[in-house]
């Protein structure tokens, strides 16, 4: 679960392989950089673009914004999606399918 705190920007390398062979020695991973970026009441998270041969095991990117006051719109490649909000512990959770496309997800008034 990539948690990220909003008014903190950052990189993510994520990096999977098969986890039971030496495949990776010859190249056989899945990589992508996740970033995210805040902008006024805005978080951006960028998923990058998945590259390498092996195929991301990954079906739902679940994403918890913690310190979240207050429900957010959730917006997936500019348009809306859904998530939760727990005003009790100030987290809002969001599952997004994954695909190895490039993606954006908004968190907007958080």
């Amino acid at each position: 679960w990539p948690s990220v705190w909003p008014q903190a920007s950052g990189e993510l390398a994520w990096y999977e392989d098969d986890g039971a062979t030496q495949g990776y020695e010859a190249g056989g991973v899945s990589r992508r950089t996740i970033t995210s970026q805040t902008r006024g009441k805005t978080l951006t998270l960028r998923f990058g673009e998945a590259e390498g041969p092996f195929a991301s095991r990954v079906k739902l990117w679940r994403v918890v914004i913690w310190d979240a006051k207050k429900p957010a719109r959730l917006r997936l490649n500019g348009r809306p999606a859904e998530g939760s909000h727990n005003p009790e512990t100030g987290v809002f959770m969001a599952a997004i399918g994954n695909t190895p496309s490039a993606f954006d997800l908004e968190f907007i008034g958080v």
